[in-house]
């Protein structure tokens, strides 16, 4: 790899975010690269009301993406399901390092799984996708919205601020607090979110910098979140609504999965395609399209207007 300067890394200031940053940092440096990370505020950072207060989808990227287009930083680091259905203009995806575990993970206080909870306890989660899947396999519970960092929220149920709590398993790993879940939900049972578990990397179009930084992504990751984005694009649907996507690599190729449910988790929708490499777009459009001809645009009417993390 050559480059002309140090490369700025964007990054949110979290343990999470830093862990990730330092991450995609390290694979610049094997290839040759200088590093230099720089912290960025975002807005889901500085206000502590709810998401569905502040707006939901781009308050974790909006100001890094703010930094990029005014040349403060070079490149952003993100974890994939918090970027935006559409990136701002004159931005693009150009690294993706290898996937953590991409499904989602209980929390409790009693290390009780989900089936064997009370009645009327209170699961948190800031995500409709995952109240959706919790309600369609226990609608006798109660899920609550749940801010703060990852340790933050896992404090909370050990606390007993709430009975249970779901967390992506990729940033309970990457913290080291596997040994806080209690079961692991399978991706038909509750579809993660588009891009979960994946860390990527967001750059100016053509620049560069973004030349370099392809040069060390991992190529698999990269055209697997792409496909499950384009499923959230076509739906027009962002992390405010409840739809879950993933690409897994088969045989040379990819098998692009999504599911839709209603906020009540009463009703579901299913559509599943294979693809190439190269074929992301049409695959997550046509993926997005047998789900929209049998009825399931009828799950996000009622979240349109609602903020929501992923």
């Amino acid at each position: 790899m050559t480059h002309p300067q140090t490369i700025r890394l964007g990054t949110r200031g979290s343990r999470l975010a830093m862990i990730q940053a330092q991450s995609v940092a390290q694979r610049l440096r094997d290839a040759g690269a200088e590093v230099e990370l720089i912290e960025i505020t975002t807005s889901g950072d500085a206000d502590r009301r709810s998401l569905w207060e502040i707006g939901g989808q781009g308050v974790f990227t909006a100001a890094l993406e703010e930094a990029l287009l005014h040349h403060r930083i070079d490149a952003a680091v993100h974890s994939a399901k918090d970027l935006p259905t559409r990136l701002a203009e004159g931005l693009c995806l150009v690294t993706a390092l290898p996937r953590e575990d991409p499904r989602d993970a209980l929390v409790s206080a009693g290390g009780l799984k989900l089936l064997e909870l009370p009645a009327g306890a209170t699961v948190g989660t800031s995500s409709t996708r995952r109240a959706a899947a919790v309600l369609a396999l226990r609608s006798d519970l109660v899920t609550l919205p749940i801010r703060g960092n990852v340790p933050t929220r896992v404090e909370k149920v050990l606390t007993g601020e709430f009975s249970a709590a779901v967390l992506a398993v990729a940033g309970l790993k990457r913290l080291g607090l596997e040994n806080s879940i209690t079961e692991v939900f399978d991706a038909d049972i509750m579809m993660p979110a588009a891009g979960q578990g994946a860390i990527v990397v967001e750059a100016i179009s053509g620049s560069p910098v973004a030349g370099m930084l392809a040069e060390v992504s991992d190529l698999r990751t990269l055209c697997a979140v792409r496909a499950e984005r384009a499923v959230l694009a076509a739906f027009d649907a962002g992390c405010r609504t409840p739809v879950g996507a993933l690409a897994v690599p088969v045989h040379g190729g990819f098998v692009l999965t999504a599911m839709v449910r209603t906020a009540d988790g009463r009703k579901h929708w299913r559509a599943q395609t294979a693809f190439d490499a190269g074929e992301e777009l049409e695959a997550g459009t046509a993926v997005a399209k047998t789900l929209i001809d049998s009825g399931a645009d009828e799950a996000l009417q009622d979240t349109k207007s609602e903020g929501n993390s992923g």
